[in-house]
């Protein structure tokens, strides 16, 4: 799986700020109410997408989600510090004989502090602490007040279910595969609106120059119908020559209307891709492209553009993913198949002193003190020297007779393996359909600007012919002005093509995952 170095977590970089204010976006509206009009650049627009757009702006919090996914998966390894502070104190009649007083009154504090982790091997362990004070009135103790100390390690370490890094660290690899997910996700939307900025913006392109064509096609009608109008004073033409050219005239002037309608849709498409404040759909603020349409070579080779289709695209890096996901997830369950083996162990390490009492030796009748007086310091001191010590190991085995949650869990996880395989398979398939369907659209666009611009010319070329024919009267004004009609279609092709070339360019980028690259625009992931 290949992955761009450019990737770290998360934040759209954005740069623009200059160039943004020197094109004019950012800027009030006129105070005037009146009609303002903001120049871009393709590039221009795209960066503005990035930064203003719903759809991106939507996509970028799934990454931080994710990152704390990643976090709370990690968690199961951290550190704990616990404690615990103890007060008891009883008062018990004995009915011994030997018991003085007969009533034994005690009291004992206990005060322990630890820490426990587990660690991506799956051993668990506990190092504790515990001191405890206990002062008691018979006669009989050899000490009081008594400090104890003890200083505990016990380990805990699977043996077959959950041994091992790779199966303890599952859930962790798997957000951090979630959050990789996340991240192409959040790309791919990017690509994608910034496709839909590429065809909306062409095809403001296109609507212009058809404005511009459609102009012309009428200002010509309406020169000629002053001409016919003259040859018709003269009494040179019959005047239905007249309502033939008003007629023409009439049908221009709708094919503009429907042009400026076309214009306005385009226009409101563009400002929701851009998202502006101040040149929202509806707003009576109108987007001028600074770009003309370019030509150049187009990279054709399909097996390289196969490989860096497999290489680049998000969602085949998605499919990737979450398939390597599906496998880490089978291995884990097969892990829970297994008997749990854990070999248990602890030592503690103990001291303990107090105040000696004096007491009367029943073999010499003289009195004696315990060898054990001393201070809760020298209590702790006999525990860390490791004098006395408690050690305790043992195994602990457990299978569940019928274990039908982890086989029915193995049973899931190797289906929605088979799933997640099938899924990259038809990713796969899906991006040559799409690369296939690129190609074809850029070489019939190529075509069409030829054929466009071949025909554009024989137009003119005709209706230069049939004019000059007119103007001897050798031709009518009805074949005059198809000619002219030809001639504006001719025209409104070959600014089509053109565009359409760059929309399917646009295309093509986004079937092999170029969209960023080609466009020098650089998706970077900051820590969280």
């Amino acid at each position: 799986m290949k992955a761009k170095n450019s990737i770290r977590f998360f934040m759209l970089l954005m740069v623009c700020a200059p160039l943004l204010s020197a094109s004019g976006i950012g800027l009030p509206a006129p105070a005037d109410g009146g009609t303002k009009e903001i120049s871009l650049t393709l590039h221009e627009s795209m960066l503005m997408a990035i930064k203003n757009n719903f759809d991106i702006q939507i996509e970028k919090s799934r990454p931080i989600i994710a990152e704390q996914d990643v976090g709370i998966a990690s968690s199961e390894f951290d550190l704990t510090l616990f404690g615990k502070a103890n007060h008891s104190s009883s008062r018990t009649p004995s009915t011994s004989a030997f018991a003085d007083p007969d009533v034994v009154e005690s009291n004992i504090d206990t005060l322990s502090v630890g820490v426990r982790q587990k660690l991506t091997p799956g051993t668990s362990y506990e190092l504790s602490l515990e001191s405890i004070r206990s002062d008691t009135n018979s006669t009989f103790a050899g000490i009081d007040p008594e400090y104890r100390n003890q200083l505990t390690l016990s380990l805990t370490q699977p043996l077959l279910k959950g041994l091992g890094s790779t199966i303890n660290t599952t859930d962790i690899a798997i957000a951090r595969n979630t959050k990789e997910i996340s991240q192409s996700a959040l790309e791919l939307k990017v690509m994608e609106v910034l496709t839909k900025v590429r065809e909306a913006y062409w095809d403001m392109v296109y609507l212009d120059g058809e404005l511009k064509v459609r102009k012309e096609s009428l200002e010509l009608a309406d020169d000629f119908l002053k001409r016919i109008r003259l040859q018709v004073e003269v009494g040179v033409m019959a005047p239905l020559e007249i309502a033939n050219a008003k007629a023409i005239v009439a049908v221009r002037e709708e094919e503009l209307i429907g042009i400026r309608e076309s214009i306005a849709n385009n226009q409101d498409a563009l400002k929701a891709l851009l998202n502006m404040k101040n040149a929202l759909p509806g707003s009576r603020v109108t987007l001028l492209p600074l770009d003309e349409p370019a030509t150049g070579p187009t990279d054709a080779n399909i097996e390289r553009l196969r490989e860096s289709a497999y290489a680049d695209r998000p969602d085949y890096r998605q499919a990737e993913v979450d398939l390597d996901n599906k496998e880490r997830l089978v291995r884990k369950y097969k892990n829970e198949l297994l008997p749990s083996l854990d070999l248990n162990a602890s030592l503690t390490l103990k001291g303990v002193r107090g105040t000696g009492r004096p007491f009367i030796d029943f073999n010499t009748g003289l009195p004696r003190t315990s060898s054990f007086a001393g201070s809760a310091g020298d209590s702790f001191g006999d525990a860390t020297k490791g004098k006395y010590y408690d050690i305790d190991v043992g195994l602990e085995a457990a299978y569940p007779l019928s274990n039908r949650q982890a086989r029915k869990r193995v049973a899931k996880g190797q289906l929605e393996y088979d799933i997640a395989a099938m899924n990259l398979r038809r990713v796969k398939q899906s991006i040559d359909v799409e690369l296939f369907r690129a190609l074809r659209e850029v070489e019939a666009a190529e075509q069409a600007i030829e054929a466009s611009r071949a025909a554009r010319v024989l137009a003119e070329k005709k209706l230069d012919a049939e004019t000059r024919k007119f103007e001897v009267g050798s031709s009518t004004s009805f074949a005059v002005l198809e000619f002219q009609k030809d001639l504006a279609a001719e025209k409104s092709k070959e600014i089509k093509a053109v565009t359409d070339r760059l929309k399917a360019i646009a295309h093509l980028e986004l079937a092999t995952g170029a969209v960023l690259n080609k466009n020098n625009i650089e998706i970077e992931f900051m820590d969280q």
